[in-house]
């Protein structure tokens, strides 16, 4: 299950991204309860933390900031939350990763931080032709699979990466 704190926007059908979300973290062979916080900024604010994070200058639609260290080999590896130690994954003795830093209040692993940004996401809406309701959902999404430890970086992550988004959606 996925739970997300949201902060900063209202006309977003969150029940609807808590679906997608949870259809993400199947599609990543991943159980558990989760959590991750779901931020809706200014175009001014993410430039900020796009260029305090990412040393770019500039505007960007969405940022991930990861609490789990999953790597781009670890994305598409079983990943259990239910248990002291998840499962599946290969860190640590005991081959598993050890999430009790990483439980939020309610005792879910938190994925991480999204922080999204409304006005660019309203201008690419209407530059790929859907609605800003759909264009959030693949940010988030997009978001989200990088918390799993998706990349794009190499044409091989790029792929799995993209399978899945394209799964999510029922494109494929």
């Amino acid at each position: 299950m996925l739970f997300i704190e949201e902060t900063g926007q209202t006309s977003i059908d969150l029940p609807r991204l808590k679906s997608l979300g949870e259809a993400a973290l199947l599609l990543a062979d991943k159980r558990g309860d989760f959590s991750v916080s779901l931020n809706f900024v200014t175009a001014a604010r993410i430039r900020a933390l796009n260029k305090r994070f990412r040393g770019i200058d500039c505007e960007t639609d969405v940022l991930s900031f990861p609490m789990l260290d999953l790597k781009p080999s670890d994305a598409l590896k079983p990943l259990d939350a239910g248990s002291a130690r998840g499962t599946g994954i290969g860190r640590g003795a005991a081959g598993g990763m050890d999430f009790s830093l990483e439980r939020d209040g309610d005792g879910n692993v938190f994925l991480g931080d999204v922080v999204l940004c409304s006005d660019v996401a309203k201008r690419q809406a209407v530059e790929y032709g859907h609605s800003e309701q759909r264009e959030t959902e693949y940010l988030f999404i997009h978001a989200l699979l990088h918390l799993f430890g998706f990349d794009h970086a190499g044409d091989a992550d790029k792929r799995d990466m993209r399978g899945v988004e394209k799964k999510v959606f029922g494109e494929e």
